[in-house]
C-alpha cells in the first residue's frame, strides 16, 4: 500500500519544532493552508487595532485616528519597574499616563471624565513579577459599575487570589507575557518562573471565566528563539481567549538596543502560533522593529492567516485587500477583538 502523505499543516502540529526546519517549498505550502483555513473559520475581515493612546502618533489614508485619549494607557508605577529587564529597561512606560498606587483612582477618573471608553492599566513590575494593579482593585471595580468603560489589564506574574481579585471586579480581560524558557526568564527578566506558571495563570482565568489574552514575545532572548516554540505549543492546549505576539524591538538605552530577530525565523513562529491555534483570534500586537521589517512581517502575518494587526502600515492594508480581504478599524487595545470577531 503506498504511504499516505501527511498534510504539512497535521505534521507542524505533530511536531511543533520542526517549523524551524521548514524548506521554503513547504513554508509556501503551509502558509497557503493556514490562509484558507482561516478564512473558512473566521471569514475575510482583517481586523486593525489603533487606539488612541496620547502619546501614539498614527494616521494612514482611509482611516481617520480615534481622538486622542479614547483608548487611554496608564501606568500605576509611572515610569518605576524594580525588574529592568533586559529588553525593556521600563522603556515602555513613558508612553503611558503615569499614575501612582496614591494617584491612580484620580487619574482613572479624569480619563474618564476625558472621555476614555477604554483603558489599559500596566506598569512595571515589583522583584517577583507582579504589577502592582491589585492594590487598586477597588477603584476598577467602581469605574467598571459606574461607566460604560472597557478595562484590561497587563498584570504580570499572578497567584490564583489575585487573579480570582479580578473577576469581582469585572474586567473585560487579563493580558501577561507568556515565557516559554525558565532560562530566558532569569537571564532577560530576572525572574524565577517556569512556562508551567505562566500555563497555570491561563487556566485559572479560563475556570473563573476570565477573558485572558497571553502575549509571546519573540525573540525575548537576545532575538534567539529560546522558548517561543514551548509556549506557543502550551497555549494551543489551553486555548487562551486571544493570543497576542510581538516582535523584540530595540529600545535605546537597552541591553538589546542594537539586537533585531532573524526576520525569517519570526515569520516561522508567526505561522506556528497561528497553526496551533486555529480556532482562537491570533493577533500581532503593538511592539514590532520598524522600518523593512515592520513591513515584511506584517505581510507574512497576514498571509498565514493572523485575524489582526495594532497599528498597522498603509502598505500592509493595501496587501490585505489584495488578498481578497475586508479591512475593519477599531479605536481599541488589539487584545479586545473578540468582541468584534465573528465566526464562519
Amino acid at each position: 500500500m503506498p504511504r499516505t502523505t501527511i498534510p504539512i499543516l497535521d505534521k507542524i502540529r505533530r511536531d511543533p519544532a520542526s517549523i524551524l526546519q521548514l524548506g521554503e517549498a513547504e513554508t509556501v505550502a503551509a502558509v497557503s493552508q493556514s490562509f484558507q483555513y482561516r478564512i473558512r473559520r473566521f471569514g475575510n475581515t482583517l481586523h486593525c487595532h489603533a487606539p488612541g493612546f496620547s502619546q501614539v502618533q498614527y494616521e494612514i489614508t482611509n482611516f481617520a485616528p480615534a481622538k486622542k485619549g479614547v483608548f487611554e494607557s496608564i501606568s500605576i508605577t509611572g515610569t518605576a519597574c524594580a525588574l529592568q529587564c533586559d529588553h525593556c529597561r521600563g522603556y515602555l512606560l513613558n508612553i503611558m499616563r503615569r499614575a501612582t498606587n496614591a494617584t491612580f483612582e484620580r487619574v482613572l477618573n479624569d480619563v474618564i471624565a476625558s472621555g476614555a471608553k477604554g483603558i489599559l492599566v500596566s506598569g512595571g513590575s515589583d522583584a517577583e513579577g507582579k504589577v502592582p494593579v491589585i492594590q487598586n482593585i477597588d477603584a476598577l471595580r467602581n469605574a467598571k459599575k459606574d461607566h460604560d468603560i472597557e478595562i484590561v489589564v497587563h498584570s504580570g506574574y499572578m497567584e490564583d487570589d489575585e487573579i480570582a481579585a479580578f473577576k469581582d471586579a469585572r474586567v473585560d480581560g487579563i493580558m501577561f507575557d507568556f515565557i516559554g524558557s525558565g532560562a530566558t526568564a532569569r537571564s532577560v527578566c530576572h525572574l524565577n518562573t517556569q512556562p508551567a506558571d505562566y500555563a497555570r495563570m491561563v487556566s485559572t482565568c479560563k475556570r473563573l471565566k476570565i477573558p485572558v489574552m497571553p502575549h509571546v514575545v519573540i525573540g525575548l532572548d537576545w532575538g534567539a528563539i529560546k522558548g517561543e516554540v514551548e509556549a506557543l505549543s502550551r497555549l494551543g492546549k489551553l486555548q487562551p481567549d486571544v493570543l497576542v505576539l510581538v516582535i523584540l524591538m530595540p529600545f535605546p538605552g537597552t541591553p538589546m538596543e542594537k539586537i533585531t530577530p532573524d526576520l525569517h525565523t519570526v515569520e516561522k513562529i508567526i505561522l506556528l502560533a497561528r497553526v496551533l491555534n486555529p480556532a482562537i483570534p491570533v493577533q500581532l500586537g503593538c511592539a514590532r522593529p520598524h522600518g523593512d521589517f515592520k513591513e515584511q512581517v506584517e505581510r507574512f502575518a497576514i498571509r498565514c492567516g493572523i485575524n489582526g494587526i495594532a497599528f498597522p502600515l498603509e502598505e500592509t492594508t493595501q496587501h490585505a485587500r489584495e488578498l481578497g480581504l475586508n479591512i475593519e478599524f477599531h479605536d481599541d487595545c488589539c487584545s479586545l477583538i473578540c468582541k468584534h470577531i465573528r465566526t464562519v
